[in-house]
């Protein structure tokens, strides 16, 4: 692979192509935005690392209010060509991070699972979409938290981590209107695939 990176709409169409594919539903792209159905677009974000098979995506909910509706990843792919690692980068972004925010915007069940705040393979109180974890790497240990996914549910080992640094959005009684606080962490799935949840 070369050094040099794709142009930013050459990357672009290449995200349109895959979301529109994964979904079912035209993406095109629309100046800096690979732009879906309604006020969902995809944006690249500020390149940290240098690498050409290196993203970092924006996943934006609402473009009219793209500072507070921004949900940012970033993925790294491989490949013999700088297009091969984009478009493994991107498929691998999709499977995982990009799953999840399709199954949230969706609530279909056919992009990550849903586990209800009371389901004992979910995370205690909350309602979960829990998207694709994904590992790959060199030596001997490279699929470790793959194989370590199958065999076990991952939730309920990062309630008791997690657990405190989650806030709710809450009435403020003075002004009748709702506080929004600020979340932490980012849906996950395991290897098994999705599993059909209704929302509580």
């Amino acid at each position: 692979m070369n050094g040099e990176h794709l142009p930013e709409d050459v990357v672009l169409e290449m995200v349109a192509r895959h979301v529109s594919g994964a979904m079912g539903r035209p993406w095109q792209v629309e100046g800096r935005l690979a732009k879906g159905p309604g006020t969902v677009a995809v944006a690249l974000g500020r390149d940290h690392t240098g690498h050409p098979g290196h993203l970092d995506l924006d996943f934006v909910l609402n473009v009219d209010r793209r500072a507070d509706t921004t949900i940012s990843d970033c993925v790294a792919g491989y490949g013999a060509t700088t297009e091969e690692a984009v478009d493994r980068a991107i498929q691998i972004w999709l499977g995982t991070t990009g799953s999840a925010v399709l199954e949230l915007l969706t609530q279909s069940g056919g992009f990550a699972a849903h586990f209800p705040p009371s389901d004992p393979e979910g995370f205690p109180g909350w309602h979960v979409i829990h998207g694709g974890i994904t590992g790959w790497g060199t030596g001997a240990g490279h699929e470790a938290v793959q194989t370590w996914a199958t065999g076990n549910v991952l939730l309920p080992h990062l309630a008791p981590v997690l657990g405190g640094g989650f806030a709710r959005d809450e009435p403020d009684r003075r002004q009748g209107v709702l506080r929004r606080r600020p979340r932490l962490g980012r849906p996950v799935r395991d290897r098994r695939g999705p599993r059909r949840r209704p929302p509580p």
